[in-house]
């Protein structure tokens, strides 16, 4: 609760800074357990308390997983207090896990990869999230990928996210 009432003060101040320039902010849960705010469930709770269509949340796929966060909060959530939409994969690790590190993290189509796609899309389509004008961005910091060159990994965020987008958004 502590957590709450704090993010709910802090960010309805940040709101109040955005109002004259009409600027969002979107809340990121991080899935880990030594996050302050670290499920869909939480951010979205906070986000609502906050009341301001300046406020939203980003959908962390990974994240999500990672604390395996309510499928149930999401399929009741507003489609417009997501702001951002954030693809990527993990493999398949328990959640909480302290070996679930970015190292875990997969372009949505390696075959490693454990998330259900489909059901992501799908929900975002259930609750009314603007795929038009939505913000869906690729987020996958493993390691290994840091061995492409910038226009190898730039090309291949690029391929994997107008493959999801086609695969499961149309």
């Amino acid at each position: 609760q502590e957590i709450r009432d704090d993010a709910v003060a802090v960010l309805k101040e940040m709101v109040k800074k955005c109002e004259p320039t009409g600027l969002k902010l979107s809340l990121e849960f991080c899935g880990a357990p030594s996050m302050s705010v670290n499920t869909f469930d939480d951010a979205y709770e906070i986000v609502k308390l906050v009341d301001s269509p300046l406020m939203g949340v980003t959908l962390d796929q990974y994240h999500f997983n990672g604390m395996r966060s309510d499928w149930s909060k999401l399929e009741k959530a507003d489609g417009d207090k997501i702001f951002v939409w954030h693809l990527n994969d993990t493999e398949d690790v328990p959640a909480g896990a302290g070996y679930n590190t970015d190292a875990k993290r997969l372009w949505p189509s390696d075959p490693r990869g454990c998330l259900d796609h489909k059901r992501f899309a799908d929900t975002l389509k259930e609750i009314g999230y603007d795929f038009e004008n939505g913000f869906i961005t690729m987020e996958v910091f493993r390691p290994d990928y840091y061995e492409m060159t910038t226009d190898e990994n730039i090309k291949t965020a690029a391929a994997e996210t107008a493959k999801h987008i086609q695969r499961y958004c149309k």
